[in-house]
């Protein structure tokens, strides 16, 4: 049933008609390689969150709503018309026949004006209702590169059974077919043989199938491109060229590391230029540089604001403005972490947060951790 089908999706990717006949060139087994990925699943979780499309389009959309409800509160301001004018007139029996003359207007709508509290409540609500979506998108990228990590590595034990079960009955084939040619074995019990083995083989050409589709999968929810600066080439010799480095540095894991040292580096002059990273500081893989942030480097803040959820994992969110000297640990469990701190009315609040928000906190606040 899948195969049924597979000529006709290629087809749509390769850009041909459907009814075109076209061969795919043989793959030796040999030539099966495995996707090198040694990404530690936090980074990759710093990876989504910096290169997500979705997370972006929330940010945006976050900005959009901000700059929509500064400008409903500055229709409610009175409007001011100011009209001035030098006057001329042929009259020569006037005293004057040349002065100037300006006014000014001022005008306020009420209805509008009386609207003022519903307003503010409206952009509150939005306000909670739009923290609200980006913490579950949020949450939702963190579930899909969880996911994608485990699927690729239970794709990539399939495809070793796979080929530790192709290896067997390869070798029961050549047993076989020697000990039919001494009629010592029946020519059905080698075609049988021969058959187990053809089955083994496709099996392993779909284990393989599945471990790039897991890997690919894995790229995408990463926003990991295959190519990093763009194709600047029509010619169809250079563009597989480009194509087939580009596969090559995805497989061994060039292209994750370019664009962690690229993120490395935006971090980098961000804080040049005493801004805040977007990211945390995320080590190549592979790479033997360790970078150590002093406490220096980036001044801590007297206070951060902090959405907290009611209960582990959901419940009522409400966001707080907390002293960062004052801010506990008290709970840990299944990657939420349950703080207690003092808000800036000296309120003593507590929540849940994620553990992921939780390394952001302490980084914001200048400490490793939340203190126990």
């Amino acid at each position: 049933q899948q195969l049924s089908t597979a000529r006709i999706e290629l087809a749509a990717l390769i850009n041909v008609s459907p009814s075109t006949k076209f061969q795919l060139a043989d793959v030796q087994t040999e030539a099966l390689i495995i996707p090198e990925w040694e990404v530690p699943l936090d980074k990759m979780e710093m990876l989504a969150f910096q290169n997500n499309p979705d997370i972006r389009e929330k940010l945006y959309q976050n900005r959009i709503g901000l700059d929509d409800a500064k400008k409903t509160l500055l229709r409610l301001l009175p409007g001011i018309d100011l009209s001035g004018g030098r006057n001329y007139d042929l009259n020569s029996f006037l005293d004057e026949n040349r002065w100037y003359e300006w006014s000014a207007t001022l005008s306020l709508n009420v209805l509008k004006f009386l609207s003022l509290n519903d307003q503010k409540r409206f952009n509150d609500a939005n306000k909670t209702v739009s923290e609200a979506q980006r913490l579950s998108l949020r949450m939702a990228v963190l579930a899909q590169v969880h996911v994608a990590d485990r699927q690729f590595f239970n794709s990539v034990k399939q495809f070793e059974r796979s080929n530790k079960l192709f290896t067997i009955d390869q070798r029961l084939s050549s047993q076989i077919a020697e000990r039919q040619e001494s009629d010592m074995q029946s020519l059905l019990d080698r075609i049988s043989q021969e058959t187990a083995a053809i089955d083994s083989l496709m099996r392993l050409y779909q284990t393989y199938a599945e471990v790039i589709a897991a890997f690919g999968q894995i790229q995408s929810t990463l926003g990991v491109g295959i190519f990093s600066n763009g194709v600047q080439t029509k010619n169809l010799r250079d563009l597989t060229r480009t194509v087939g480095k580009s596969m090559h540095d995805a497989i061994n894991g060039v292209s994750v590391n370019t664009e962690l040292k690229r993120i490395n580096s935006a971090n980098a002059r961000r804080r040049d230029l005493g801004e805040e990273p977007e990211v945390a500081e995320v080590p190549a893989v592979g790479s033997d540089i360790i970078s150590l942030e002093e406490p220096d480097m980036r001044p801590s803040e007297a206070s951060v604001t902090v959405s907290l959820n009611e209960n582990r994992a959901g419940g009522r969110l409400s966001g707080t403005k907390f002293l960062c000297g004052t801010i506990s640990t008290l709970a840990s469990d299944r990657g939420w972490v349950k703080i207690s701190a003092e808000a800036s009315d000296e309120r003593k609040v507590e929540g849940w947060l994620h553990e992921v928000y939780a390394t952001m906190l302490a980084s914001k606040c200048g400490t490793s951790a939340p203190p126990a």
